[in-house]
């Protein structure tokens, strides 16, 4: 009987041991597969606006929002966790005024994917524990070597503040990718 619970005991720890090497096999495939760095590549919205004042309005994000041609999607997929780093233009505004130019805050988000580990799933949504109202996501996937992302945005205007959905893609950058740990 001892030696039989002696033996149950060991293949027990064994098993355990043989599950976390798998967890971490498992991010390193995924991080082989969709880690690294994504860069703007389109992005458009829903109804046309003039975010940059000049008149016209555009369902082209990239034309209307200063440097939003330099945002990018990082996926970090480590021993540690998977994390999602976004860089989104953000219009600074006082008095429902916008100014002329526009921030570059990133944004991090703790992430898992489904099951097919093409739809990325947002863990926490919000930013220094309040209700995340900058990059309110509602959609990401990976498709490929793509990401794309569906949000909401709320963007001054001339004619006020007005709320849009704006689908952006971004391409891998096989050029920055740092190693798995």
């Amino acid at each position: 009987m001892y030696k039989l619970c002696l033996l149950s005991i060991i293949l027990l720890s064994i098993l355990s041991c043989k599950k976390e090497e798998d967890k971490t096999d498992e991010n390193k495939v995924l991080y082989d597969k969709i880690g690294g760095a994504y860069l703007m590549v389109n992005a458009s919205s829903d109804i046309p606006i003039d975010a940059n004042q000049d008149g016209r309005k555009s369902t082209n994000m990239i034309e209307e929002i200063q440097n939003l041609n330099n945002s990018y999607v990082y996926l970090t997929i480590s021993t540690n966790g998977k994390f999602m780093s976004l860089q989104w233009p953000e219009q600074r505004v006082k008095d429902n005024i916008p100014r002329a130019n526009w921030d570059m805050p990133v944004l991090s988000f703790r992430l898992d994917f489904n099951d097919e580990n093409n739809e990325i799933l947002i863990k926490n949504s919000d930013y220094y524990g309040k209700e995340n109202t900058w990059y309110p996501l509602q959609q990401a996937f990976v498709q490929g070597n793509a990401v794309n992302l569906k949000m909401r945005r709320h963007i001054v205007t001339p004619t006020g503040e007005q709320e849009v959905i704006i689908n952006a893609s971004y391409e891998k950058d096989p050029k920055f990718l740092e190693p798995y740990h």
